[in-house]
Parts: structure tokens; C-alpha cells; sequence
């Protein structure tokens, strides 16, 4: 399957609600930012029907642990056990994906340490390839879930189970089977935090960016965002996915849950 028709999600309909007995409403534009200072990591995201997560890696002592940095670092939280296993387990379960068949659930991992650790983490992906995309050169295997990993190049991986993040300017040879994901500061680009319109310069300028996006296959994010739960919260969400964006940050999924599942359920 190629590429730009399995992987790239620039939606239509920004929400699915799917199994009207079961009234759940699939949040494809939502992800779950350092998802797991949640209460139930990876679990509270998927309650709410996120379909993307973020977790922050860091190698330490020949481990992969699942930490804001070395300081936060705890034993029992691995990438394995707190990400990995579950997800094999909730595929195993739902008999071939995560929320809704035909839709790859992303796992956003945001390296915080260097030297060996995107290899590591390839690694350890790879004793998930049969959940896990793989990409070797132009020929991907498609499975239910996506890794994009933020922090180096893959150029030494013949045979990687991650794509990455870039900012605008990626260089027009990387393909997005390489760099998949557009990753950008909201704040440091817009001052638009969904009081009223948006303004037309900005409309404008974010236009461009989505465009620029999804015109090499990719998808666009954006942190440091207006949350649902901020004061003009679900006007901005509603304004900035209207015009593309594909992912903004959440830093309460439950919230974002109920808002949505109450708002397309009614």
C-alpha cells in the first residue's frame, strides 16, 4: 500500500463516531501530550477515543524508562510497560487494532536523551513489528500502529519502525515515509487563542503552513496550544481544525472526551 494513501490522515470529517450502539466518538486530532503524567497512562487517552499519544523516552542504564528526563526516571516506568505490552494486548484484544480498524493509532515518542537512542528504540520496536509499521526504503508494512519519533535522523536504519517530526522547510528529497509529522510551537507562530475570528493574516498564514503539509504527504501538529478546558478552548479548536490542522495538544484527555463524545451524541 502506498504511503500517502495508508498513512496520511488529513481528514475530511475532523471526528468519527463509529458504532452508533456504542456511541464512541474517535478523536483523530487530538493527542494526548506527555500522556503519561495521566492518572492511567495510554488508558485514559484511549477512554476518551485519542488516537494519539505522546511519551517522553529516556535511555538510561540499558533501559528505554518513559521520563520527563533522567531525574524523573522511575524503574517500573518503561516504554514496554506502560505503552508497548498494552498496546499488543488492546490489538489482541479488538482483533487487529487500537480504536477503529483502518485507522493507525499514533505513538508519538520525544527522545530526551542522545547518543544511542533512537538505535535503542528501533530496537526495541522491533520486537513489535507485528503491530508496529516498518519502513524500509519505499516499501512499508502497514500495521495498526504508527511510531514518530522527534530527536535525529534515520539514515542508518535499513529497517526502521518509526518515522520522524521536522519543522517547515523539510528539504524536498526526504520522503514522508522519513519525516511523516510537521511539528510546531503554536505560540511562537500564532497569537490566535480562539477569542472571536481569526484574524485574516493569520488565517492566512496557517493556511499556508497546512498546505505546505499535506502537499508532501505529511500531517501537521502543533503544541504549546490553547487546551479545550482554556476560556475560548473550543472555539480555537474548532477554528484551527476547521482549516487542517491535523493534531493539537491536550493535557486533559478526559475533558476533551467528554466535550466531543457529548457534543456528537447528542
Amino acid at each position: 500500500m502506498k504511503w500517502k494513501t495508508m498513512m496520511c490522515l488529513v481528514p475530511i470529517l475532523l471526528f468519527t463516531t463509529i458504532n452508533q450502539a456504542q456511541k464512541k466518538t474517535i478523536l483523530q486530532n487530538v493527542l494526548s501530550h506527555n500522556d503519561y503524567g495521566q492518572e492511567r497512562p495510554l488508558f485514559d487517552a484511549i477512554a476518551a477515543g485519542i488516537n494519539a499519544v505522546e511519551a517522553d523516552v529516556v535511555f538510561l542504564d540499558g533501559k528505554l524508562y518513559v521520563a520527563h528526563g533522567p531525574a524523573e526516571v522511575t524503574k517500573e516506568n518503561t516504554l514496554r510497560s506502560l505503552y508497548l505490552d498494552p498496546l499488543r494486548q488492546i490489538i489482541e484484544n479488538n482483533k487487529g487494532y487500537v480504536l477503529q480498524k483502518g485507522i493507525p493509532f499514533i505513538l508519538y515518542i520525544n527522545t530526551k536523551t542522545a547518543g544511542e537512542t533512537l538505535l535503542k528504540i528501533n530496537e526495541e520496536l522491533s520486537n513489535y513489528q507485528d503491530i508496529i509499521t516498518r519502513f524500509n526504503g519505499k516499501n512499508e508494512s502497514p500495521k495498526p500502529i504508527t511510531v514518530i519519533c522527534g530527536g535525529g535522523e534515520y539514515k542508518d536504519m535499513p529497517q526502521r519502525y518509526m518515522t520522524g517530526e521536522g519543522k517547515l522547510g523539510i528539504p524536498e528529497e526526504i520522503p514522508a515515509s522519513r519525516i511523516y509529522m510537521v511539528n510546531l510551537n503554536w505560540k511562537k507562530h500564532f497569537s490566535y487563542s480562539g477569542d472571536g475570528k481569526m484574524p485574516g493574516k493569520e488565517r492566512k498564514k496557517l493556511k499556508k503552513y497546512v498546505n505546505a503539509a499535506h502537499s508532501k504527504a505529511r500531517i501537521l501538529r502543533f503544541w504549546n496550544n490553547p487546551d479545550i478546558t482554556s476560556e475560548h478552548g473550543p472555539n480555537f479548536w474548532k477554528t484551527v481544525l476547521k482549516e487542517g490542522v491535523d493534531l493539537l495538544n491536550t493535557d486533559n484527555p478526559e475533558d476533551i472526551g467528554l466535550y466531543y463524545n457529548k457534543k456528537f451524541n447528542k
